[in-house]
């Protein structure tokens, strides 16, 4: 594994109008890493999220993806350099060339249903 950081986050600083839900968040994802964000309800997770896609504007700190910095930039931009969200189903992907080009697993076709016999 190297050691060089993919994801550098910064002391990230982010509001739903006057709500500070994430205070001076911190955080780092190197090359080859798998990370997950757990904790309980309202912890900031979503919002963390939100924040790196560009969905929630942070007021304060970097966010800087492969040397790129996210932070401020238009949720199309920080899109186009690599930072997709999915739902659990996998419903959500942007579209089907992005399926196509991250090489994600659940762009596969899917195996037909087998049906019970009646």
């Amino acid at each position: 594994m190297t050691a060089d950081v993919l994801l550098s986050i910064q002391n990230l600083h982010a509001f739903y109008g006057e709500a500070h839900i994430l205070q001076g968040y911190r955080s780092a994802v190197h090359a080859g890493e798998v990370v997950t964000l757990i904790g309980r309800n309202g912890a900031g997770k979503t919002t963390t999220l939100r924040s790196i896609m560009g969905i929630v504007a942070p007021r304060a700190g970097h966010i800087t993806f492969d040397g790129f910095e996210l932070a401020g930039l238009p949720r199309t931009r920080s899109l186009s350099v690599g930072s997709p969200m999915c739902r659990r189903s996998g419903a959500s992907c942007p579209t089907s060339a992005w399926r196509r080009t991250s090489g994600w697993a659940g762009s596969a076709r899917r195996a037909p249903r087998a049906t019970a016999a009646r």
